[in-house]
């Protein structure tokens, strides 16, 4: 779905959902744009945003649009400019919950209803190469969220870019807090297969040596609180660790071995994404290789978006 499609449609259920309604606009309906930045160890970047959110009953839209000017990023690029767009749509049950959430985003709830399933389509543009679409899965029970990223949940199955984000998140008045899992690596949609019985895979490894971006991977683990200011503004600060053996644990051993499913009803087959070694190069278990240290990781930002 494009983005000119996605906006058209966006604003079309806008119009539907608000010449329904049976309350008034600033009951159901929220609004809040400005200046988004964000300063640390791996992203740097500073641009303008602009989301809504509309509700009716038990269902509420979500969409939003962000231009970003990056310094730093994952892809270890200076200097680009990036679009990203969304619109999710949540459904939700239960009794009304007194405490309002102040955190507008593609899967927020904001209907006061404590229980919702969320989902949201993920559009990132830019000129370097790491354009694609995503995914995002959110469950709410009450002041918890459990909040995933998938370019899965968007695109045909690949590893590349923004490959998995996963957040566990609880509300707490005009604050959150949050444990958050951001996977970054290069694009494995042509990337051939290898098996090597030094290599610890269940079935093989994608060999990412001309992949683009095959040798950036990033595994960040961190804790994130977050602080609602007025008009849906939001502030965040997150502290952790950028490591491969974190990525190598979820995304290979976990998602990808599925050592939980047996063998015989297993028909992915997913092959590892290697680590990286020190020296910047695919970490393939040979004699003398060391993988790569964790990294600090740290980020301040305003108005920042979930995952990436």
């Amino acid at each position: 779905m494009s983005a000119t499609k996605t906006t058209l449609l966006a604003i079309f259920l806008i119009v539907y959902l608000n010449s329904n309604a049976q309350f008034s606009f600033e009951k159901n309906t929220g609004l809040s744009f400005g200046i988004t930045f964000s300063t640390g160890t791996h992203i740097n970047r500073v641009g303008l945003f602009a989301k809504a959110y509309i509700y009716k009953n038990f269902a509420q839209l979500n969409i939003g649009s962000t231009y970003y000017y990056n310094f730093s990023g994952f892809e270890k690029r200076k200097k680009y400019s990036e679009f990203q767009h969304y619109m999710g749509i949540l459904f939700s049950h239960g009794e009304l919950d007194s405490t309002k959430n102040l955190f507008i985003s593609s899967v927020s709830n904001q209907t006061g209803k404590k229980y919702n399933i969320a989902y949201s389509y993920n559009i990132y543009r830019n000129k370097i190469g790491t354009s694609q679409q995503t995914g995002i899965l959110g469950f709410g029970f009450g002041k918890w969220q459990l909040i995933s990223e998938n370019d899965i949940f968007a695109e045909q199955a690949t590893d590349k870019f923004r490959t998995a984000g996963l957040k566990l998140k609880y509300n707490y008045k005009e604050f959150s807090f949050a444990i958050n899992i951001t996977l970054w690596t290069g694009n494995s949609k042509n990337a051939p297969t290898l098996s090597d019985s030094t290599f610890k895979a269940r079935h093989g490894y994608k060999d990412m040596s001309n992949a683009p971006y095959g040798k950036v991977s990033a595994g960040i683990l961190s804790f994130e609180a977050q602080y609602a200011p007025p008009y849906y503004q939001s502030l965040k600060l997150s502290s952790g660790i950028d490591s491969e053996k974190v990525r190598n644990t979820i995304q290979n051993k976990l998602i990808h071995d599925m050592y939980f499913i047996p063998e015989k009803i297993n028909k992915a087959k997913n092959p590892h994404m290697p680590m990286i070694s020190e020296d910047g190069d695919l970490y393939l278990y040979k004699k003398n290789q060391k993988i790569r240290k964790p990294k600090y990781y740290f980020k301040f930002a305003a108005n920042d978006a979930i995952f990436y």
